[in-house]
């Protein structure tokens, strides 16, 4: 699901987004594994891991729904449905 929401975002070239996007969820990633891991060992290493990816996840898909509409209404020859 992940990878086909940001081949949308790719696609129109939001590769800014996407930077900034995966800067955030790798730090949140690390800072929340890192402090799992002090609480919970092993287990908390795979609960950074799942913050991080959901982060990820929840991003792209937002970013997504916001560019969608933006680029349909600047589409050529396209018929307004007002």
């Amino acid at each position: 699901l992940r990878a086909m929401a940001m081949v949308v975002l790719q696609a129109l070239e939001r590769f800014d987004s996407l930077t900034y996007l995966a800067v955030l969820s790798a730090a949140v990633s690390l800072l929340v594994g890192y402090f799992g891991i002090l609480r919970f060992d092993a287990p908390g290493a795979l609960i950074g891991l799942i913050v991080g990816e959901a982060i990820d996840l929840i991003g792209i898909l937002w970013l997504s729904v916001r560019e969608i509409p933006a680029k349909q209404a600047a589409v050529p020859g396209r018929i307004s449905k007002e």
